[in-house]
């Protein structure tokens, strides 16, 4: 197993764009830090489908989520997500949010 950083994104539009899709491996993801880099408040969505690309409300594991100017939130968890699985992040805001995620590849 390794451990690292499994994907970072700045958005610089609004839609919902995949973070990190493992290739040929599990990945194993263990933070999420969503950190707002903006001058105001923002809502974000991060969404996992684990055999695809949709990103809607029924693969959200955070929605709307709001974060004022200049904090971070951490999120510790532990989610398996196969090969053709990805973990997408949207903002209302263009490059006003950095999302990363930590984890292991097996």
């Amino acid at each position: 197993m390794t451990e690292k950083q499994l994907g970072q994104l700045r958005p610089t539009n609004t839609n919902a764009t995949s973070v990190y899709s493992p290739s040929g491996v599990t990945g194993i993801i263990k933070t999420i830090i969503v950190c707002n880099v903006g001058s105001g408040t923002i809502k974000y969505s991060i969404y996992l489908d684990d055999d695809g690309t949709t990103y809607t409300e029924a693969t959200a594991i955070s929605f709307d989520v709001s974060l004022t100017t200049e904090n971070t939130t951490f999120i510790q968890t532990y989610i398996p997500l196969s090969a053709s699985g990805n973990i997408a992040f949207k903002t209302d805001t263009a490059n006003d949010a950095t999302i990363t995620i930590l984890g292991a590849e097996i």
